[in-house]
């Protein structure tokens, strides 16, 4: 006998006030990225709410201390398939007031000689205003800062962004660090997939930038 009841789609709201999560890590190991190992000391999520029905999420402040991400990449990378949603479906809409992410680390290294080509320590970032719609992003970096491995200090990196299918833009970066200052503003009138393809990127740039800042890349 055919089932001839219409089923609804599911209208839930789940709303939290607070979640808490401390010493968390993570590690994987594939063909083409040997390692990649990832975690967190301590991390908090405030007010969030999720409506399945709306399919969206909405969060008041992330903050995350104590972060760290360990990465080995292999000799061939393999250009991954391409992420498509299911036809007929929306993506979901995230919004979140701030990110925040406090004393974390990241290093990368290649397989072959198997020396650390980044390493930086003291990473701290936080980010308002986020939204996020399948390719669709924007957010306001309020500040960005680490040291890197060589001894070049970021002290300071803000900027505007603004991405979607039809547009990559960056408005308003100021970086800073001990021996420079640079000012710059970029434009491309295609998403950020395609932003290699020889699309022309229109930059507006800035800058006074030491000799120290220069020496360990050469």
């Amino acid at each position: 006998m055919e089932d001839t009841v219409q089923s609804n789609p599911l209208d839930w709201g789940i709303e939290v006030r607070q979640i808490k999560i401390r010493d968390v890590g993570y590690r994987m190991y594939t063909e083409g990225l040997p390692y990649l190992g990832a975690g967190i000391k301590d991390g908090s999520l405030t007010g969030g709410k999720s409506f399945v029905g709306e399919q969206s999420v909405e969060i008041d402040a992330v903050a995350v201390g104590g972060a760290w991400c360990d990465m080995q990449m292999g000799t061939e990378q393999s250009s991954g398939t391409p992420v498509t949603e299911p036809s007929g479906s929306q993506p979901w809409l995230i919004r979140a007031g701030r990110l925040q992410l406090e004393n974390s680390a990241f290093s990368m290294k290649t397989a072959d000689a198997g020396q650390t080509d980044l390493v930086l320590s003291g990473i701290a970032v936080q980010i308002d205003s986020v939204y996020n719609r399948g390719t669709v992003g924007r957010g306001n970096l309020v500040d960005l800062r680490a040291v890197q491995q060589n001894g070049i200090q970021l002290q300071q990196m803000q900027a505007q962004v603004d991405l979607d299918s039809a547009r990559t833009a960056l408005r308003g970066a100021f970086i800073r660090t001990a021996h420079s200052k640079i000012e710059l503003t970029a434009r491309a009138d295609t998403s950020m997939n395609n932003l290699m393809k020889r699309v022309p990127l229109i930059v507006q740039l800035n800058a006074r930038v030491g000799l120290a800042d220069l020496t360990p890349f050469l």
